[in-house]
């Protein structure tokens, strides 16, 4: 009896985190980086990528994973990351009072980056199209953007 339940003790954990939600996964790579443990954060978030399809969720997950993976010193697979979560969301922000400065200047280096495109299409050819207040030209439009909100 007692080792039945030894067994089910040590499977406890993995059990746990399969039946955890995306979210908690989230926040539980999110702690793993503050206790410097970035492998287990990778599969932690790794398990959230799987478990969902919410692009404002896959956004954090992808900054997240591009943090662990910039910290670990591997540059190619961070940027990749940094490049998903930006495209998932091109509003992310890491606050640079709690992330090392040269991580937050590649991220946003990479969002600097990242080509935009504003496409417009109007039932009248030759529509003008205002961003910001400012014309950027007539429709059919096809012109190119920094991401962000306009």
């Amino acid at each position: 009896m007692l080792t039945v339940l030894a067994i089910l003790a040590a499977a406890m954990p993995s059990m746990v985190a399969h039946a955890s939600s995306p979210e908690e996964l989230l926040k539980r790579g999110v702690f793993l980086i503050s206790r410097a443990r970035f492998d287990d954060s990778i599969k932690a978030l790794e398990q959230a990528k799987a478990n969902t399809s919410d692009a404002s969720l896959l956004g954090r997950i992808h900054l997240y994973l591009g943090i662990n993976r910039s910290i670990l010193g591997q540059p190619a697979r961070s940027d990749q990351d940094f490049r998903k979560a930006l495209s998932y969301n091109p509003e992310l922000q890491l606050d640079p009072k709690r992330i090392k400065a040269s991580i937050v200047d590649r991220f946003n280096s990479i969002r600097d980056s990242l080509p935009g495109e504003l496409r417009v299409d109007a039932d009248v050819a030759g529509a003008v199209v205002m961003v910001d207040g400012e014309r950027t030209g007539t429709t059919p439009l096809r012109t190119k953007l920094t991401p962000g909100v306009y």
